[in-house]
Order: C-alpha cells, then sequence, then structure tokens
C-alpha cells in the first residue's frame, strides 16, 4: 500500500504520499521539520516541509501512562525515545546553515518533551534522584544545551536572542481515582510528584485549569550583546506578547487589526520595574476566562475551570477574585470583600470581547 497504513479508530484514512495542504510552510515559515502534533498522538511519523517523510507501515499499539501514547500508524525509523536527539539535531543543521550563509534566521524549536510520554532516552535514565520524569526533564536540559552550544560555535551567540518559556504549566499528575477531587496536594495519586518532582511549585491547580499552575510558567531570554545575565522581572506578561516584541526589535510596524492582544516586553528587559500597560486576559480548558490588572486576577467561574474540582462552568454567575500580591497560591477569594474591583474587571474584560482585542495601537 503506497498510501501507508492510514486506518485507525475514529480516521477515515490519510494519504501519507501526497501533499500536506496546511503545513507551517504555508503560514510563513521557509522551512519546517517536525511532527504533526503532540508526540503522544498519532501519526508517528516526521514532516519535512509538505510532505511525511516516510510512509508509516506499523501499529503503534497504546501504552498506559507515564509513558502515555496512543494507538496509531507509525513509520518504522520513528522512536518515541530518539525524537528529542532528531529535533536537536535538525535545530544544529539549520543554525550551522544560517552561520555559513552570515544570514539572519528565526529558529522556533517547539520540545516534545518533558510533555508525556515521559520516554527518557536510554543515555540519560538513571542520572537524576527524581525518578524517569527527572531524567526525562535533565534531557531537555541537555537538548538545550546543545542548541546553545550550536550558536557559540558558530560564534553567533552575542547578537542572537534566545527565549526560552513554556505553553503551560505541568500536568504533574495521573488520575488514579477519578472520585477523588484533590490532585493537588495528595502525594499518593501524583504520578509526577510522587518522585519529589513538584512541577508548578506553591501554584494551585494543574495544567489546564483557570488557576496560576495552569499559566504561570519560567520566561527566560538571553541576548548577551544587550542584556546583562542574572536579572529577575517579576512583572506579568503574556505569550502572545512575543509577536509584539520582535516587532520592535526588527522595526516593524504593526496595523491597528494585528496582533490585538500583544504588547512588546522590550522596555521589561532595559527595566524590570517597566509594568505591562494592558491588562492580561487568559482562559482555561472548558473555556473559563480570568483577567488580570496590577494585583488583581478576576476569575469568571466558581472553579478552576480545567481538572481540579470542582471545575465549575464558564460564566456560571460566580466569580473569584485573588490579591496577587499576597496570595499567589489563591486561597482566599476576595470577591465579596472588593465588589468595585470586581466590577471594575468584569466590564474591562467585556470591553476587550466586544472589541475583539485588549491592546491599542497608538
Amino acid at each position: 500500500d503506497e498510501k501507508g497504513l492510514s486506518q485507525w479508530e475514529g480516521d477515515p484514512g490519510i494519504d501519507f504520499g501526497g501533499v500536506i495542504s496546511n503545513s507551517p510552510i504555508h503560514h510563513g515559515f521557509d522551512y519546517y521539520f517536525g511532527v504533526s502534533a503532540s508526540l503522544d498522538m498519532a501519526p508517528y511519523v516526521f514532516v519535512r516541509n509538505d510532505r511525511f517523510t516516510a510512509l508509516p507501515k506499523q501499529q503503534q499499539p497504546a501504552v498506559k501512562f507515564p509513558h502515555f501514547v496512543r494507538k496509531g500508524p507509525r513509520a518504522d525509523d520513528f522512536v518515541i525515545a530518539d525524537v528529542l536527539d532528531r529535533l536537536t539535531e535538525e535545530a544544529i543543521a539549520f543554525i550551522d546553515d544560517a552561520a555559513e550563509r552570515d544570514a539572519p534566521f528565526l529558529l522556533y524549536v517547539p520540545l516534545t518533551g518533558p510533555h508525556k510520554p515521559t520516554q527518557p532516552h536510554e543515555r540519560f535514565r538513571g542520572k537524576t534522584s527524581l525518578g524517569e520524569y527527572g531524567d526525562f526533564v535533565h534531557q531537555v536540559d541537555s537538548t538545550v544545551g546543545r542548541i546553545l552550544a550550536a550558536l557559540d560555535a558558530n560564534q553567533v551567540a552575542e547578537n542572537t536572542v534566545v527565549i526560552y518559556t513554556s505553553d503551560n504549566g505541568s500536568y504533574m499528575f495521573r488520575y488514579d481515582d477519578p472520585q477523588r477531587t484533590d490532585h493537588v496536594d495528595d502525594d499518593a495519586i501524583q504520578g509526577f510528584r510522587s518522585d519529589r518532582h513538584r512541577a508548578n511549585g506553591p501554584f494551585r491547580g494543574t495544567k489546564a485549569d483557570i488557576y496560576e499552575a495552569g499559566h504561570h510558567v519560567p520566561f527566560f531570554v538571553r541576548w548577551p550583546k544587550k542584556l546583562e545575565p542574572g536579572r529577575v522581572c517579576d512583572s506579568t506578561i503574556c505569550l502572545t506578547d512575543v509577536y509584539a516584541s520582535l516587532a520592535e526589535l526588527f522595526g516593524a510596524d504593526l496595523a491597528e487589526n494585528e496582533a490585538e492582544d500583544s504588547c512588546s516586553f522590550l522596555p521589561m528587559l532595559d527595566d524590570p520595574s517597566h509594568v505591562r500597560p494592558a491588562a492580561v486576559v487568559h482562559h482555561s480548558v472548558n473555556g473559563s476566562f480570568a483577567i488580570r490588572d496590577g494585583q488583581w486576577k478576576l476569575i469568571l467561574t466558581s472553579g478552576s475551570g480545567g481538572r481540579e474540582q470542582p471545575a465549575g462552568k464558564p460564566f456560571d454567575g460566580q466569580v473569584q477574585l485573588y490579591d496577587m500580591a499576597s496570595d499567589s497560591g489563591e486561597s482566599t477569594n476576595l470577591a465579596e470583600d472588593h465588589p468595585e474591583v470586581v466590577e471594575r474587571l468584569t466590564k474591562q474584560l467585556e470591553d476587550f470581547r466586544q472589541s475583539g482585542r485588549s491592546v491599542r495601537r497608538k
């Protein structure tokens, strides 16, 4: 079958020998190498530009957590534990080529780890005292180090801006009992935390929740030519701010209908006390919204909006208000104590919704 093994549960079939009509090269990228989804999702085959690199001719069986993968088609050359290495090698080759041509470049490397499947390469197993997940995080550290070393080796590190961050907080647990409602503090049902790895630190909730653990992530910027290392900025930004920041960095003007939720964070690189001029809006997996402005975070649902129980429903008539300056763990709901703040932030969020943007261009 020259189309490859294209059938799996719930899928009508894909022509793996055909052209992909909606790949990153159709959205502004000149070149792409990677996978089609999260590494636990089929099909298990690499994509280069607008084509699959091989025909998946075998069936990957489902694997349980924490090595979790879903059933689906897999190519012979696709080995889960080798994917991080393959992506790293491709990234380094891209840097080498750009440096040889003395060409400016944008390299976006969305790593497949330490997201599940938790399958560290054999050479990293047992390297930490934090179990498989700790070993996997160690492998990710090594991966980033290799990419940074490639910048150094090509003598382009000095004026290359490196941003290292995450798209969400850690999942950090597994459900052993769906009736258990507290999966944040009970180590007995924490698949990742049982090995003394508390990925979300002191924050409430988990990935997909509206609480801090779902959204509060590290954000590192390295730019040797401009930035003194070791500086810390506690101001709130949003990942949407990368767009406006790069536009300012390159001197590109943004239209009024462009990057509607993006503020440049470049002023914070010069002055860590600088405050984002617009409120930040974010939402959970079930569509519950929060808006944060200064010390205040208003959540427009009665629950987590995600995995922590009770989840609540979006705009269910109840709200939560937290003073993030004194209560980053979101333990005390101050909505009844500060109705004026609730009213102001609720109106602000509605104004954003009506206008279709949270940031105005001057």
